[in-house]
């Protein structure tokens, strides 16, 4: 601070402290003027009087003192208060004991210190209130015992030292230093001149303490005058080790003082120890009446509690004006978050204090408390350059308006601005997944870290930036660390921050020394601003985050759910989930628009995850609603996605988890904002995705086509995303096969919900799918790909039968060849089938149990003794592999897929649609029997155990459905169908195929 300090300023100070103890970083350091409240002399005192006991004064050094003239100090009786008399240096305030205990020796000079000690004091409730407001630790100067005298709880946390064994001994966390020592052992106090000479060798273990300290705690001086002594001792070797030690980044201690008489030299001054000075002359009338202190005589005094009454106390307000304590308090806020491009609108929040809830709808904040909506009008309706920079900081928290519904039923709102102006345009760029033009514009861009931000974002690799990220080291190293803005603290954060997720990212992070100096700085910066609080959660832990989001999401389940069971009364139409939305906006643009590196990690998915959710339960399909006859719930609807929520989806959700979302919730469809063009937006992040090949983006992409096929798409959109799909799989040599073939399985997803036969396109996308490439890059599970074939065989013609020849014909390996004939069959069939029918035939012992499955299904094969040994041969291959060396069966073991599992299960599935008629035809299943349930009950149903069967088990569902088979499971339908499974298929829980047998065939 340059200057005065203000009322502004010390409203700062005091929240800046109040939050440093809240995060166990305060150590305050009682001095004299402290004790001085109980009666207790203060140090200079005390010399004074040690000084006219040995005849020591100044008087000789007096200007006046050789003049012959009795009129000089006239204005003082025998010189006895003149004021140079005593005015002592800091040599005067060590030698003067070191005189007097030369002169009497020890014995009188300890009787000296008991009897000017001597009388009982209490302790005063300065004293209490530093115990209340509880520090991490309390260091005292003083000799007196009225700190550790205090009645209150807090005293049970801390421990008392007064002297290096004490430390060594004595068990606690927390603790009270005496570091000049204790009256019960005056020999061994700190006071005369050889005492701190030899400090460093008879306290080593306590300085050394003390000086720890100093790595991550905030001193606050309560009790020294700026010229006392002990201070600037105290000061001295502080200052020395930080610059020693090369300590950096470190915030700022704080020294309580009652008025500062010459400002700027003493700001000055201060400042270069890293001192901030706190004025207690600023504090206004009403903070004074607000914290009144009868037992405290001295005006000093009475400020000090005062001050230290409002670190204790955030309720305590600065003004009778409640406008004018509310606008003292965004004052503060918005000039300590100036610096940030974006401010999380919940620490704002807190900063207005509001004694009731508000909610955020819409960038809007909706207050139900009248009257504090009209007070944060009242501040948003003044003028000024304080008032232009509040507002700036409710629009960096993406607030746009105020709005309230009065008691009338009058709906009111204040608009901050008319629109809102989006001035990020390389966020825009991101939403709308134009990377390519954010990597053509980002190099124009001055901010560094928001270069290395979007190039990080774009490339992933660490190379494509890390020249800009050195060169914004270089730029933070050249800085004045005694004299850093707001700015300079929020990049230096922002860059070691990501300067660690780099390290993480790419597995480089093993630094001790980068993790602690990261902590440091969050400390440091956290102090300067609540603003940086949100930064330490992403690094710490937000795990609060997401339990307050998981337990609002349950309250809003209900809403959707339950329905008819549970009473809803007022909100929106769209239930708690602006609560959600609100939250997790906030944390989403404060780390974008700041540039923090947070996009590759599990944190944003997991913040992300409970409002995505609340977004499909939007979508549960529960017919109860609102009836205004029957006085029936609130009405609620389903959520459209805004532009934003699709960036949420897609980019910080993990396909599988989001695949069980939309089956737990029900999802059929889902809407977006009409003004959101789809079918672009996913185009554009493909022609990204095909230029920067960004490892992640392939989980991305499968996400979005899922999200599509919930979407109505017109004819146009379809062949425009499938058009670009086709283009995205395009093998080529410069692109990596790998990233290709893995993003067909969105190919598959968008043609299984949208597949139009009339549309020509397919016939492009079946003849890029014919390449040698793909089943190259695809060898262990062809699955997607043979499906894709499979669906589109219909479009194929003779040039991509041709193609499809070319591709076996490359193949030497005879079981490559089979492969590939078999995922080609019904192009191969379509054009000459006499000829493929044959080879197939001829190479029957050659194909997998997939392909002999396949066939038999579609009756290109029919099952005859080639078939049959072809599957008993498998079952004993697979038998062979779960026997030990006891050729006993595994139990209790299984792999994963179970091969031999799976290949009983085809068998059945063949005999229950007809391909094999006649059990008789697999009778070599009979010896699977004791392992396997369905065998035993095709073979003994008379004998079997009904008990056993489960309808969640989809084979007990095939043979339910089975004509042949169902009348005889029916029979003995009490002994396994319950009324634990009639509730839980009632309540929801079974897939479409169990669920249809159940109301089918065993519901009364």
């Amino acid at each position: 601070m340059n200057g005065g300090i203000s009322l502004k300023d010390i409203i700062t100070q005091i929240n800046e402290i109040r939050e440093i103890n809240k995060q166990h970083k305060l150590v305050v350091f009682v001095g004299a003027g402290v004790s001085r409240n109980s009666g207790v002399c203060s140090w200079w005192e005390l010399i004074r009087e040690i000084a006219e006991k040995i005849g020591y004064s100044n008087c000789e050094k007096c200007p006046f003192n050789n003049t012959s003239s009795k009129d000089v100090c006239s204005n003082y009786t025998d010189n006895a208060n003149c004021k140079n008399k005593y005015n002592f240096s800091t040599d005067d305030f060590l030698k003067i004991p070191q005189y007097f205990y030369n002169k009497f020796g020890e014995d009188e000079y300890v009787k000296f210190i008991q009897d000017k000690f001597s009388k009982q004091y209490i302790p005063n409730e300065i004293n209490n209130l530093i115990i209340q407001i509880g520090p991490e630790h309390i260091i005292t100067t003083n000799y007196d015992h009225l700190i550790e005298d205090v009645k209150h709880v807090n005293m049970s946390m801390y421990t008392i030292i007064k002297n290096d064994r004490d430390i060594l001994e004595k068990q606690g966390n927390r603790y009270i230093i005496k570091m000049h020592g204790d009256l019960d052992n005056i020999s061994d106090i700190v006071l005369k001149e050889d005492d701190y000479l030899k400090y460093s060798h008879t306290h080593e273990i306590i300085e050394s303490y003390i000086k720890s300290l100093l790595f991550d705690k905030t001193f606050l001086f309560l009790g020294y005058s700026l010229n006392d002594n002990n201070l600037k001792l105290i000061m001295s070797y502080i200052d020395n080790y930080v610059k020693n030690n090369k300590i950096n980044n470190r915030t700022s201690h704080y020294l309580v003082t009652n008025k500062i008489e010459s400002n700027e030299i003493e700001y000055k001054y201060w400042s270069t120890k890293d001192i901030e000075l706190v004025d207690l002359s600023t504090l206004n009338s009403t903070m004074k009446e607000n914290t009144n202190c009868d037992s405290i005589a001295s005006e000093q005094g009475k400020s000090l509690y005062t001050f230290l009454n409002y670190i204790k106390n955030d309720k305590l307000p600065y003004s009778n004006n409640k406008a004018e304590e509310l606008k003292l308090s965004l004052i503060n806020y918005a000039h300590k978050s100036f610096a940030f491009n974006e401010t999380s609108y919940n620490t704002l929040i807190k900063m207005c204090h509001f004694k009731h809830p508000v909610k955020i709808i819409s960038a809007a904040i909706h207050f139900f408390d009248e009257e504090e909506f009209e007070l944060l009008k009242n501040v948003f309706e003044q003028n000024g350059d304080d008032i232009d920079i509040i507002k700036q900081c409710f629009l960096k928290a993406g607030i746009y308006a105020i709005q309230t519904n009065k008691k009338r039923g009058q709906f009111v709102s204040y608009k901050l601005v008319d629109s809102a102006n989006e001035e990020d345009k390389l966020l825009e760029l991101s939403l709308n997944n134009k990377y390519t033009e954010i990597i053509d514009k980002v190099n124009d861009y001055p901010n560094n870290l928001e270069k290395a931000y979007y190039y990080f974002l774009v490339y992933y690799n660490p190379n494509n930036y890390k020249d800009i990220m050195d060169s914004i080291k270089k730029d933070i190293e050249s800085l004045n660390y005694h004299d850093l803005s707001d700015k300079d603290v929020l990049n230096i954060t922002v860059y070691e921050y990501n300067n660690i997720s780099m390290q993480l990212i790419y597995n480089k992070y093993n630094n001790e020394n980068a993790h602690n100096k990261l902590t440091e700085i969050l400390n440091y910066a956290s102090n300067k601003s609540p603003a940086f609080e949100y930064i330490k959660n992403f690094y710490n832990d937000d795990s609060n985050i997401i339990y307050k989001l998981n337990k609002c999401l349950a309250k809003h389940e209900e809403y959707y759910m339950k329905k008819s069971t549970t009473f809803k009364m007022g909100g929106t139409i769209y239930g708690d989930l602006f609560d959600l939305q609100g939250v997790v906006y906030d944390y989403y643009l404060f780390y974008k628009k700041n540039y923090i590196m947070l996009d590759w990690f599990s944190n944003v998915k997991n913040v992300a995850a409970p409002y995505i959710k609340a977004i499909l339960c939007t979508y549960y399909p529960d017919s109860y609603q609102f009836s205004l006859y029957d006085m029936g719930r609130t009405q609620v609807a389903p959520y459209p996605l805004s532009l934003l929520d699709i960036d949420l989806i897609v980019k910080h959700s993990d396909y599988k988890l989001f695949n069980s979302w939309i089956e737990h919730y029900k999802v059929f469809e889902i809407k977006i904002d009409e003004d959101i063009d789809i079918a672009e937006l996913f185009c554009d992040f493909c022609v990204s995705m095909k230029t920067f090949w960004n490892i992640y983006w392939s989980n991305q992409l499968k996400v979005f086509v899922r999200l599509i096929a919930l979407v109505e798409l017109s004819e146009d959109e379809e062949h425009s995303i499938l058009t670009t799909l086709i283009e995205l799989i395009k093998i080529d040599e410069s692109q990596n096969r790998g990233y290709i073939s893995d993003n067909l399985l969105a190919v598959e997803l968008f043609v299984k919900k949208h597949f139009d036969s009339n549309d020509l396109i397919y016939s492009e996308l079946l003849s890029t799918l014919i390449n040698k490439s793909f089943l190259d890059a695809l060898y262990s599970d062809k699955n997607t790909y043979s499906n894709l074939i499979n669906k589109l065989s219909n479009f194929s013609d003779k040039e991509i039968y041709i193609k499809c020849v070319e591709v076996i014909n490359s193949y030497s390996d005879e079981k490559e060849k089979n492969n590939a004939v078999y995922i080609y069959h019904k192009i191969l069939l379509k054009v000459d089938v006499e000829k493929w029918h044959k080879w197939i035939l001829d190479n029957i012992n050659n194909h997998s149990i997939d392909a002999i499955f396949t066939y038999l299904m579609e009756e290109t094969l029919i099952y005859n003794d080639l078939c049959k040994q072809k599957f008993k041969n498998t079952l004993i291959k697979h038998s062979q592999n779960s026997l030990n060396m006891n050729n006993t069966i595994i139990k209790g073991i299984t792999s994963y897929p179970d091969h031999k599992k799976e290949t009983i299960n085809r068998i059945i599935i063949l005999h229950l649609v007809g391909r094999i008629k006649k059990l008789d035809d697999i009778d070599f299943l009979k010896e699977y029997m004791l392992e396997n349930d369905y065998i035993s009950f095709l073979f003994t149903p008379e004998t079997f155990d009904y008990s056993k069967i489960t309808i969640a088990d989809y084979m007990w569902c095939n043979l339910i459905a089975n004509d042949k088979y169902r009348e005889k499971i029916l029979q003995h339908k009490s002994e396994f169908w319950t009324e634990d499974d009639e509730k839980r298929i009632k309540l929801g829980f079974g897939d479409f195929f169990e669920n249809k047998m159940a109301y089918k065939y065993l519901f009364d």
